[in-house]
């Protein structure tokens, strides 16, 4: 485009952007990106969400990471985007621990993650045995005044059931109707086969 003498708005950056991450043409895209890190004002977060949520979905996470640093380097503000798209890519790849860690960069930032991204946060400690690490995200989440949904809540009774937890589950859930969260037909079946493997048969039934 600039080689026949036209600029491109910022409304064409974003397409020509979308058309490389589409035809999988990343390296390209990093570049086309890269030259416009600080021209004309192009460059920002929302060109680099593009681009890190197709590195990420590509699994080229390391990648999404080196554009995530650049993004400071030049002084390009993040988002919940960028920090949830990233954290879901470090997940989908197993490098947890810095999934972790940027997590808690996130909040230091006071960026405010989204249910979603607070629900992705769970599953992996719950399934590793580090359910302490989930309740203290839980904890967290009250904390900041989200409001835990009903998959938040199944995570954590599922969890609690297979560690034969039921007192606790059972606590969790009259919370969880307190807060005026709606179970669903997961939410029992989680519930009452915790309660039934542990011989408690007459609050399953009562549930």
């Amino acid at each position: 485009m600039e080689t026949s003498g036209v600029n491109p708005d910022r409304y064409s950056y974003y397409q020509l952007l979308k058309g490389l991450c589409k035809t999988h043409q990343l390296d390209k895209a990093f570049v086309f990106v890269s030259d416009y890190m600080g021209v004309g004002g192009f460059c920002d977060v929302v060109s680099c969400n593009i681009l890190i949520d197709a590195f990420c979905k590509a699994k080229k996470v390391k990648s999404a990471l080196e554009l995530f640093k650049e993004m400071g380097y030049k002084g390009i503000q993040t988002d919940a985007v960028t920090y949830g798209t990233l954290i879901n890519g470090l997940f989908s790849v197993g490098y947890y621990n810095l999934a972790d860690e940027l997590f808690e960069q996130m909040l230091k930032a006071q960026i405010e993650p989204n249910i979603n991204l607070y629900n992705i946060m769970f599953h992996r400690p719950c399934k590793s045995d580090h359910f302490k690490r989930a309740q203290k995200i839980f904890s967290w989440m009250i904390q900041r005044e989200v409001l835990p949904d009903t998959v938040t809540y199944n995570t954590l009774i599922y969890w609690l059931g297979k560690r034969s937890r039921a007192t606790e589950a059972l606590d969790l859930f009259k919370e969880m109707r307190t807060r005026g969260v709606e179970p669903d037909s997961l939410t029992f079946k989680y519930l009452i086969s915790c309660l039934l493997d542990e011989g408690k048969s007459t609050l399953a039934y009562e549930v």
